[in-house]
């Protein structure tokens, strides 16, 4: 059988690129549906069940319907790619992909985004930036309407911030604010609930001799987030002013859960405290931990989160709650067992 290299590409864009001998061709995505059934058996790096894929793709469809729509797809997406159907098959309930190579740009990115974190400090702006360059825009922008994209979408998107947050660190550090404040402005563009992003501006603009700009900026930050989340920065401007490298942290600080509920009885601020169990703990616990604001406190224990916000008034608690949990399930690709919280002044 003549042999097939694939290269499927994600970010900003949804093209397979397919290479056989000497001749290459770009194939631009005609049907999402088969394009996911590429993509979810590529990201497995080898075979996947059937059931698995149709279920994600139909969750709303009976199995006999499921099953229907997965094989009218997979055939379409070799005549797509004009595949041999020994390229791309069904065996024992597996989806197997039989090519030579197969490079997944989404594989490939959260590979990197690894390895830029575990990396030393000597290595690691070099490795961040590696990261960051692989992530050329939301995961497949024209699939917006596919719901099995959102957690995908939402997962790539948190760990492309947390790569500008940590450059915007290391930028600041090394007297580079000018590149410092173009990865805040990045981070606010795409989320502009971002504390860290918030925060980076600030300091650079004072680092600069911009205190006044620095100021107004956060001065329009805590208002907006008084106004549509109902607390404020978790940072004063004293911080910026006064901020330590050292002394650095990067979201929520991580406890135990005793530490946690020691914290929950003694409180003296306006807190709301969540308490959530997952379907499954696929979670990545410094990148959870970014999802928060630094004062805010974590617990984990397996598929058990608990979380402390404080500074929330009553009136954005239930709105909060949401929020949290549509982010994480959305960044973690799963879903609310069980879910509590409450208030307290």
């Amino acid at each position: 059988m003549e042999k097939f290299e694939l290269e499927v590409y994600t970010f900003g864009r949804c093209v397979v690129r397919v290479t056989s001998g000497s001749k290459s061709r770009n194939v631009p995505c005609s049907h999402k549906k088969g394009f996911g059934i590429l993509f979810l058996t590529a990201l497995s790096k080898g075979p996947v069940s059937v059931n698995n894929i149709a279920t994600r793709l139909w969750e709303e469809l009976d199995v006999k319907s499921v099953l229907s729509n997965f094989y009218a797809n997979l055939h379409l997406l070799r005549q797509d790619l004009k595949l041999p159907s020994e390229a791309i098959h069904v065996k024992n309930g597996q989806v197997q992909l039989d090519v030579s190579s197969v490079f997944l740009d989404y594989r490939y990115f959260l590979d990197k985004f690894e390895e830029a974190f575990a990396s030393g400090n000597s290595e690691k702006e070099h490795k961040l930036i590696e990261a960051k360059c692989i992530y050329q825009g939301d995961f497949l922008p024209d699939f917006y309407d596919e719901e099995w994209t959102v957690s995908f979408r939402e997962s790539a998107r948190d760990r492309y911030i947390s790569i500008l947050e940590e450059l915007a660190k290391i930028y600041t550090v090394s007297f580079r604010h000018d590149k410092a404040l173009e990865a805040a402005r990045e981070i606010l563009s795409l989320d502009p609930y971002n504390e860290r992003g918030h925060f980076w501006k600030c300091v650079n603009y004072t680092k600069l001799g911009r205190v006044g700009k620095a100021k107004k900026h956060y001065k329009d930050a805590y208002e907006r987030f008084r106004q549509e989340l109902g607390m404020g920065l978790s940072f004063s401007f004293k911080d910026v002013l006064h901020w330590n490298p050292s002394e650095d942290s990067q979201g929520a600080s991580t406890v135990s859960e005793e530490e946690l509920i020691e914290y929950l009885n003694t409180a003296k601020v306006p807190i709301l405290y969540i308490d959530m169990v997952l379907s499954h703990n696929h979670l990545n616990p410094s990148l959870l931990s970014r999802l928060f604001r630094i004062g805010d406190i974590l617990s984990i224990n397996d598929r058990n989160i608990k979380v402390i916000l404080r500074g929330v008034s009553k009136e954005s608690a239930k709105k909060m709650v949401e929020r949290v949990s549509t982010r994480i399930c959305e960044g973690f690709e799963c879903k609310v067992v069980r879910i509590d919280w409450k208030h307290k002044e």
